[in-house]
């Protein structure tokens, strides 16, 4: 990357060859901060991970298009997002023992992640960024499944972060307790089932 022009203002034009173009120079931090994420030097659009689908420790791998495109538009919202992610990650994985893909654990990290961006950035702003970062997955049937639960729980996340708790505790306790109640949505032999705490 680097600046064609720069005003004194601090506006300018940056040319991005990872991405293909000019972009204003306003990004720069936001790219910058995205590569931060970026392992073994790989393009950002392509290679930004917060862990790998599936492996039961990211809400879903990779970046996609619109999810990178919406972190240049929302740098603030998106920060804020990806911070939520991390601790709904962080403790997920203190309350579930032995992980996997699209299980109880899955599923409340979701609604929580939900709760948390619906109350920090509103149901509006967390349902854009969430349904970009779903439409990673492509037409394969478990992916559509995962893809189905993961939006359902989504769902749960926002109606509880809208009523604006402002203790992460009290999001945790509610959504642990609808978790093992049976209250999410988790995938089982292949359907989608009721959550539940030991899987």
């Amino acid at each position: 990357m680097f600046i064609l022009s720069l005003s004194p203002g601090g506006a300018g034009v940056v040319y991005d060859a990872a991405l293909g173009g000019l972009m204003p120079y306003a990004y720069e931090q936001a790219l910058n901060q995205a590569r931060n994420y970026v392992p073994n030097n790989t393009n950002p659009v392509s290679g930004l991970s917060s862990g790998g689908s599936g492996n039961g420790t990211s809400l879903g791998g990779h970046v996609n298009l619109k999810e990178f495109g919406l972190s240049l538009q929302y740098p603030d919202q998106a920060n804020k997002i990806l911070e939520n992610g991390e601790k709904s990650i962080e403790i997920a994985q203190q309350l579930f023992i032995m992980p996997k893909a699209d299980d109880s654990m899955d599923a409340f990290r979701h609604a929580l992640w939900s709760a948390m961006n619906a109350r920090d950035v509103g149901t509006a702003m967390a349902r854009l960024f969430a349904f970009a970062h779903e439409d990673a997955f492509t037409s394969d049937p478990d992916e559509k499944l995962s893809r189905t639960m993961d939006l359902i729980n989504n769902e749960i996340g926002y109606k509880i972060g809208e009523q604006k708790l402002n203790s992460n505790a009290m999001l945790i306790g509610i959504i642990f307790h609808m978790t093992i109640q049976g209250g999410l949505i988790m995938i089982e032999n292949g359907n989608l089932v009721k959550t539940h705490k030991y899987d």
